[in-house]
């Protein structure tokens, strides 16, 4: 088990400066880095170049937490506040819609399967 964490580290370790030309690449585009952050772990992750089994990353779930702070940090560094000022209504609108979709979707779905039993 240790082993397989030690090489899925150094796996993700060498493929981390992939990572961040992606987002380089991506802020060319006018995209988000974080797009390119997502991109590059898609393409190297089990589903299609498989450089990371499903192992290796199932050992790298350690850091984990720490990596969902940093894409955290970084899409909030990407707002700028006179940005979110200037459509602050359809920022307002849309989170609400979203937040009542959601509340519905689920108290039905939890309505439904209780109607089954």
């Amino acid at each position: 088990m240790l082993q397989h964490a030690v090489q899925a580290f150094l796996i993700a370790a060498v493929l981390s400066p992939f990572s961040y030309y992606a987002g380089k690449a991506a802020n060319q585009l006018r995209l988000p880095q974080i797009t390119g952050y997502l991109v590059s772990g898609i393409i190297c992750g089990p589903y299609a170049l498989g450089i990371l089994n499903q192992e290796s990353v199932t050992d790298l779930t350690i850091i984990e937490g720490a990596c969902l702070g940093i894409i955290g940090l970084a899409a909030g560094a990407e707002l700028l506040l006179s940005e979110l000022n200037r459509s602050k209504k359809q920022v307002v609108s849309l989170t609400a819609g979203i937040c009542i979709a959601t509340w519905l979707l689920c108290f039905f779905a939890i309505k439904w399967s209780a109607s089954l039993t």
